[in-house]
């Protein structure tokens, strides 16, 4: 469904008006506030959270998140859900915007469009680094054990350099939203960070769909293949 409020309100409201409050009403908006959402609905007791990540078929971890009144028999019958399907919930018991993982990516992204607006970094450069440094490194130690090993009195030194230097603008990148602007939208119309004339868009999710698999197997084999 579209990132649109006013749409996925119409269709919470038609679901209750045909079911009543029987069934547990889960969204899946990426960015649209929880709370602001469930405003409205005759049953919020039953609403929540199921944030899938793309690709949604690969990718082994859901998101369950309770809105303000959200029961904890909707939040159990979520979890439930999720395990049935064969994937790890990651339960957070109170709404906030972009949940966890979006809220981690974008923080990451909205420094990258800084580097590139800036000139201080290409888009090759930056997903080298995230490809050869950040990733192996995330895969193994995640974000904070990393930091554990390697010491917090050198992160915070590092921290209090250069933090105050980074972008806190409060607003959405004018260099992605420009892009968009523009119509390009990446691998669908041939442009984006890349260059994708005469590249098959099918061809290229399911490639980088494979390479997920395979190293998410690999990742939950505990790197033994």
């Amino acid at each position: 469904m579209f990132e649109d409020a006013a749409v996925k309100k119409s269709v919470y409201a038609e679901m209750e008006r045909v079911y009543g409050g029987r069934p547990v009403v889960a969204t899946n908006t990426s960015g649209l506030p929880l709370n602001d959402l469930a405003e409205g609905l005759k049953y919020p007791e039953r609403f929540l959270a199921m944030h899938f990540f793309m690709p949604a078929e690969v990718f082994p971890m859901i998101e369950v998140v309770r809105a303000n009144r959200t029961e904890d028999s909707a939040i159990a019958l979520a979890i439930s859900a999720v395990k049935q399907a064969g994937r790890e919930p990651i339960v957070l018991e109170r709404a906030i915007n972009g949940y966890l993982i979006n809220r981690l990516q974008h923080s990451i992204l909205h420094e990258a469009y800084h580097l590139l607006e800036e000139g201080i970094a290409t888009p090759e450069m930056i997903d080298n680094v995230a490809k050869r440094l950040l990733g192996p490194r995330m895969c193994v130690t995640g974000l904070l054990e990393q930091k554990d090993i390697a010491g917090l009195e050198i992160h915070a030194k590092a921290q209090r350099s250069i933090v105050p230097s980074l972008s806190h603008t409060g607003v959405p990148s004018p260099y992605l939203q420009n892009m968009v602007a523009r119509g390009d939208l990446g691998v669908r119309t041939g442009k984006g960070f890349y260059d994708w004339t005469g590249r098959d868009a099918a061809e290229v999710q399911r490639q980088a769909n494979e390479r997920l698999r395979r190293l998410i197997a690999f990742l939950e084999d505990g790197g033994e293949r």
